[in-house]
């Protein structure tokens, strides 16, 4: 699991690469919960290998704290776990950020 962090302006920009499932929770729950403490997020998702019901949780509770806290986080990449679990969902993710 990596999560690399930039910023550009006011925005931070994270990229996730690796696993996101019941088996690597607990190595990026802190990390990905950090991003939290910026007003406004970008995170990279393209690079996602694996994601689980466990990891979409995750993902869900990242976007509802951050909404709860008046911060903006979007989510985007396209990655074929992505598209798979966007077309059981009947959610996708944009392939760019929105600026």
């Amino acid at each position: 699991m990596s999560l690399t962090l930039s910023h550009e302006q006011d925005v931070c920009q994270a990229a996730f690469s690796g696993e996101l499932t019941i088996y690597t929770m607990h190595e990026v729950q802190d990390a990905l919960l950090g991003l939290l403490q910026y007003p406004r997020v970008q995170l990279d998702l393209s690079a996602l290998s694996e994601l689980d019901g466990c990891g979409l949780q995750l993902l869900l509770l990242l976007q509802a704290k951050s909404a709860a806290a008046g911060h903006v986080l979007r989510l985007f990449g396209s990655s074929p776990v992505l598209d798979e679990i966007g077309l059981l969902i009947g959610m996708s993710l944009p392939p760019h950020a929105e600026d």
